[in-house]
């Protein structure tokens, strides 16, 4: 293995209310055998004098929250009975085919052993959640018991293709709370040019619009990304529909949460598997309004660390960001050089698991860009470092 030699440097230097001192844009560029890492970075740091570390708590949505919640999804449509609630036995039988299909199908893009174990453990939340007989569909707008969890499901006309829904749930004390409402099919996210009438303006003015309705506030737009449906690789996605994906999360004394898309951390023990989402609000608009709308990982702050903690110096984050690319991104299948553009570089704060099974809200930098074989998604990070130790901070499993 050939060692890396970072060439090219060129660093703006600025300096943040804290006396932190930091670039407002970094260029630099690191190559080796089989890794290019290209560093074209924008440096995007909150406007605060101070870097505080919180505790914190999941918290479930209360009957108060739903309500609002309801009416701002369907306004005063007349509602109907929402989804089928499956039971354990129907959940146990979605698992043996999943686990059928993938041993016995060449799939042209199989799955990894983690993204394999993440769906397997999806199927275990949901049989342990279930009821074991059916539970009557009722058009109902308060909490009603089903196996484990609290839900809410309604539908309503509103004059699109297909009715809309909306399902909120409490489960595993709030570590499983979430309100997911769709007029229609589901949008997810993608790089690719607008083709809307829509402006991105207009997108989140109608998204804060919703939030609003709903009674939140303390959130700000974390990330606005374009949506698409679903369809198999190779498909035209210039015919498909599209939307605006308008993303919101906590923010805390003018420091925001960074969200990135994905789902969450584990959180596994001899008989419980299940994740706590990162706290963010998803509202999908389009040329028509509203398309979807996501709310995941309520969470309380329960107290306070330290009001303000010293961040670790940016040379030795620089340091962390280019040893963490190629740590993670160097591959060993082929002979092909992997190439990553990091193309922003931004510091916000984010839920971490810490010893006795706990949680911090901390200070970190996430790494904005792409990377060469499709292995990065619209908006996610490609990496995460704890700003105050300058430790890499795996999101999927949360510290």
């Amino acid at each position: 293995m050939v060692v890396g030699k970072a060439t090219d440097t060129q660093v703006t230097q600025t300096q943040s209310p804290t006396g932190y001192e930091a670039p407002t844009h970094w260029a630099e560029t690191m190559e080796d055998s089989k890794l290019c890492i290209t560093v074209d970075a924008q440096v995007t740091m909150p406007d605060v004098d101070h870097y505080p570390i919180y505790t914190t708590m999941p918290l479930a949505f209360t009957q108060a929250q739903a309500d609002k919640i309801i009416a701002s999804c369907f306004g005063d449509v007349e509602l109907k009975a929402g989804g089928w609630i499956l039971t354990k036995a129907e959940w146990e039988e979605m698992l043996l085919k999943f686990q059928k299909d993938q041993a016995e199908y060449q799939f042209a893009d199989p799955m990894s052993d983690a993204e394999y174990q993440a769906n397997i453990q999806y199927f275990m939340k949901r049989i342990r959640q279930a009821p074991e007989e059916p539970v009557e569909a009722e058009a109902t707008t308060s909490f009603r018991e089903a196996g484990e969890r609290q839900i809410i499901s309604l539908r309503a006309d509103v004059g699109r293709d297909m009715d809309a829904s909306l399902m909120i749930q409490n489960a595993d004390e709030g570590y499983d709370a979430s309100a997911t409402f769709r007029r229609g099919k589901f949008f997810n996210p993608i790089v690719v040019e607008s083709r809307l009438t829509l402006s991105r303006e207009e997108a989140i003015q109608e998204a804060q619009a919703v939030i609003r309705s709903m009674g939140v506030e303390g959130m700000a737009v974390a990330q606005i990304t374009m949506g698409t449906l679903s369809t198999p690789e190779g498909d035209d996605q210039s015919a498909q529909p599209q939307c605006y994906l308008v993303s919101f999360t906590p923010t805390m004394e003018g420091i925001p949460m960074t969200y990135d898309g994905q789902d969450g951390d584990s959180i596994s023990d001899d008989t419980v598997s299940r994740v706590w989402a990162y706290e963010h609000i998803t509202v999908g608009v389009d040329d028509q309004g509203i398309t979807q709308m996501e709310w995941m990982g309520q969470s309380q702050v329960t107290g306070c660390v330290t009001p303000s903690t010293t961040l670790l110096p940016f040379d030795q984050i620089k340091g962390r960001v280019l040893q963490g690319l190629k740590t993670h991104y160097v591959y060993s299948e082929d002979d092909e050089t992997t190439r990553i553009e990091l193309t922003e570089l931004r510091l916000g704060l984010m839920r971490i698991k810490v010893a006795g099974g706990d949680y911090h809200i901390v200070p970190v930098w996430d790494c904005f860009g792409t990377v060469s074989g499709g292995r990065s998604t619209a908006g996610q990070s490609l990496l995460t470092i704890n700003a105050v130790d300058g430790s890499i901070i795996d999101r999927s499993v949360g510290y």
